[in-house]
């Protein structure tokens, strides 16, 4: 049915990005009141704002921050990307309504993620949740981590029509992983289609039999979805690290004469 971002959430420090970020964040906010959307405050990590409907926006002494949310996201998410000095959070879901019904899919799901664990030695975190709604939501990892994953019965969750006998699949990619993410799929310019068979990849690789569901995705080429290369601020932040901290050190004993002995020590064979 559906395949995209579902989620993005990002930071801006820069006064401009602020600025921008904010009148976005209010535009919508405005379009989500006029659907009957209710706001509430918000606060979280320091930061103090408001929630209403599929965004959330907060303020602090060093920025602020902008989350959106569902069909918010699909529609805006590079929108908000542009304005962002670092995205923190990004989600991918592909979406298929499902032959059988959803939860007797998700639990199969979840009974063949459960075997794929015994044959790992270092399966990830493995739980589910069944609501009395009929809802019923399978995990795997950990929220926290660099990435997460959960396949769940959308129809339930949403108690929409359009949604009934739905099964969705959505990772969340945390961090750098997520910065990693949301830069390619902006960079090679990527369909929904391929971010929905990223999702798809996912899971196929922790055990999950997925059947023809990635031939519904084609055309389609993969998210880049390793962690991205070191950025220069990390090794301007190693340098400085080492003149500091090491420098004096390393100075000293060369002038006392253990010019040998300080190569073998940092392991160098040739100092200029």
């Amino acid at each position: 049915m559906t395949g995209g971002v579902d989620w993005l959430t990002v930071t801006c420090a820069d006064r401009f990005r602020i600025e921008k970020a904010q009148e976005l964040a209010f535009a919508l906010t405005a379009v989500e009141l006029s659907m009957g959307m209710y706001g509430k405050p918000w606060h979280q990590s320091g930061y103090d704002g408001f929630a209403c409907g599929h965004v959330q926006y907060g303020e602090r002494t060093d920025g602020c921050i902008v989350r959106f949310g569902s069909i918010l996201a699909q529609a805006h998410w590079r929108r908000l990307y542009e304005l962002a000095d670092h995205v923190t959070r990004i989600d991918l879901q592909a979406t298929f309504c499902m032959d059988e019904e959803a939860n007797v899919v998700v639990h199969r799901h979840y009974k063949e993620l459960a075997r794929a664990q015994k044959k790992s030695r270092r399966p990830p975190k493995l739980s589910r949740l069944q609501e009395h709604g009929g809802g019923y939501t399978v995990y795997t990892g950990r929220k926290i981590s660099d990435v997460f994953g959960r396949i769940y019965n959308k129809g339930a969750q949403t108690k929409l029509l359009q949604d009934h006998g739905c099964v969705r699949y959505e990772v969340q990619f945390n961090g750098e992983r997520a910065r990693g993410v949301a830069s390619d799929i902006v960079m090679r310019s990527l369909t929904n289609a391929s971010l929905a068979a990223t999702s798809l990849s996912f899971f196929a690789g922790r055990g999950v039999c997925l059947g023809k569901l990635p031939e519904q995705c084609s055309p389609y080429v993969f998210v880049k979805t390793s962690y991205p290369r070191r950025s220069n601020t990390d090794v301007d932040g190693s340098l400085k690290w080492l003149a500091a901290c090491v420098g004096p050190t390393v100075s000293r004993l060369l002038n006392s004469g253990y010019l040998q002995e300080v190569q073998s020590a940092l392991k160098l064979h040739v100092v200029q």
